[in-house]
């Protein structure tokens, strides 16, 4: 079902409590966040995510199954705990881009199926290099 991939934007001072959902597009996220990254400013979670969107919308053909949905509290804490697998919805993971840092990390999908962790126990997130190259004005 789908190809999924949820991402989400940090700082060094807040997580942004909204998360960016592909359904079809899991296969090609790295690709889209580093495409968006020149435009999106350094430091501002909210500028960013608005710049990953509108990034999306341009190169997802019709621009569809590209949503976005708010976090609650425990999920943002998941986020800060370095749990970010725990909000996503499988296939390709939980992307989290540092918007401090440049540093963008993949996370494997907690699968809430008990017996599925016993099959393909999550992975330990992944740090991809080289960092993100943001917009500095």
């Amino acid at each position: 079902m789908g190809d999924r991939a949820v991402v989400v934007f940090r700082s060094s001072q807040e997580v942004h409590d909204v998360a960016v959902y592909l359904h079809w597009d899991g296969y090609r996220v790295e690709e889209l966040i580093r495409g968006a990254a020149p435009r999106m400013r350094a430091g501002d979670t909210n500028y960013a995510a608005a710049r990953f969107i509108g990034h999306c919308h341009e190169q997802i053909e019709g621009a569809l199954s590209l949503g976005t949905y708010g976090l609650s509290p425990d999920q943002v804490g998941h986020i800060e705990r370095g749990e970010a697998g725990k909000l996503g919805h499988g296939d390709a993971g939980v992307w989290v881009v540092d918007v401090s840092t440049g540093e963008l990390v993949h996370h494997d999908t907690v699968r809430s199926n008990p017996e599925a962790l016993r099959f393909c126990p999550p992975k330990p997130p992944e740090v991809r290099a080289p960092h993100l190259e943001l917009f500095r004005g």
